[in-house]
């Protein structure tokens, strides 16, 4: 049952995922079973941080023992220290608790979001998240908006990777279209622009491993498209 659930959210999120004139480098490795993820996918090679004030001892899903056990994540309670961490480690994702989306600060997630970080929330819907990274493409025709809400705990996977120059970057971020079939013909050095979303239940421990398995996926996809912009002469 839980692959079933894993075939049908990475689906799910390729359905949702989009390129504004790119090509996707092969070796995706989605067909892969969730076990055999699981092995592909090395959590000790990845910089995660869960930022969250929540019981340590709570037992929940949703509690830091169980996302920093499951994910090998630094759990953070302020933050600077989610600050800190960026600056020293350079952060592949980071994963903000409910209870404490107030203490965010935008302009620096939305750099962070900017800069290829992931961003997962957990009980947070699309109006809000959009926001809080300033990206309006997120909530886009009503995606997971609350209108028809989870009756309990639910995740959001975001991400996006600006590619080409350091101009054609900045250029990209300032236009910040959510059209698929925009031209970007008039910005020097464009490449492309990768952009990913996905959400499900957490309704349980299987739910819950559904949600590391496509977190810990999208974390390689963005880290290989890193890699093979940086080997592009």
């Amino acid at each position: 049952m839980m692959t079933n659930k894993l075939a049908i959210l990475i689906g799910f999120a390729l359905a949702v995922s989009f390129f504004l004139i790119i090509s996707y480098p092969g070796g995706s490795g989605l067909a892969e079973s969730s076990s055999e993820l699981s092995l592909a996918i090395n959590t000790t090679d990845s910089n995660i941080v869960y930022f969250t004030t929540a019981n340590e001892n709570s037992g929940d899903l949703l509690s830091p023992a169980n996302v920093q056990q499951t994910l090998n994540a630094t759990v953070a309670t302020t933050w600077s220290e989610v600050l800190d961490l960026n600056k020293r480690y350079s952060l592949d994702a980071l994963i903000l608790g409910e209870d404490i989306i107030s203490e965010v600060n935008r302009e620096e997630l939305t750099q962070m979001y900017q800069d290829a970080v992931i961003i997962a929330v957990f009980n947070t819907y699309a109006p809000t998240l959009a926001q809080l990274v300033s990206d309006e493409c997120i909530g886009k025709d009503g995606w997971m908006d609350g209108n028809d809400p989870y009756k309990g705990d639910f995740f959001i996977i975001v991400s996006k990777l600006f590619q080409g120059s350091l101009q054609a970057q900045q250029q990209l971020r300032n236009q910040n279209s959510c059209d698929v079939n925009s031209s970007f013909d008039n910005i020097e050095g464009y490449s492309g622009v990768y952009a990913s979303k996905s959400q499900y239940e957490l309704a349980s421990a299987a739910d819950f491993d559904v949600f590391a398995q496509v977190f810990l996926l999208e974390i390689q996809t963005i880290n290989d498209y890193k890699t093979n912009l940086a080997n592009t002469p």
